[in-house]
């Protein structure tokens, strides 16, 4: 049973369907295993909870930068604008050209500068974890 973040620094409960579980083995990649498996009757799925903590014991230095990046942004947007409308999330621009000025903004997305990219949020999940998981058979 891969747990859905880590790094898992310790787990103190696993419940299946209500009932404590003691016979299972933490590895080292973070996840539970055990002999016998997650399912408590034959063909029927089970129910599994586990307490746990886990994280890292200090914040990676590109995290600081990315969090600090990004809040530098947003002071910028601020300021930008004496009513603070300079916060409002902008549309993005899709397309632009320098002969006979052009701008297209894509009018159904709006971003702001606490937003992240797909490929930075995918590129974080990969790397720390992409949430919480519900694992079926």
């Amino acid at each position: 049973l891969r747990l859905p973040a880590g790094p898992v620094t310790a787990v103190t409960s696993v419940l299946m369907d209500g009932v404590a579980v003691t016979d299972w083995t933490l590895t080292a990649d973070g996840v539970l295993f055990r002999v016998v498996g997650w399912q408590a009757h034959h063909h029927i799925p089970s129910t599994v909870t586990v307490t746990y903590t886990h994280g890292l014991v200090q914040v990676p230095e590109d995290i600081v930068d990315l969090v600090c990046r990004m809040v530098t942004a947003g002071l910028v947007a601020l300021r930008s604008e004496q009513d603070g409308t300079g916060l409002a999330a902008s549309p993005g621009v899709v397309q632009e050209r320098v002969d006979d000025y052009s701008v297209t903004f894509d009018s159904e997305t709006k971003t702001t500068e606490m937003e992240l990219s797909e490929r930075l949020r995918d590129r974080i999940g990969a790397r720390f974890g992409a949430g919480v998981a519900l694992v079926g058979l």
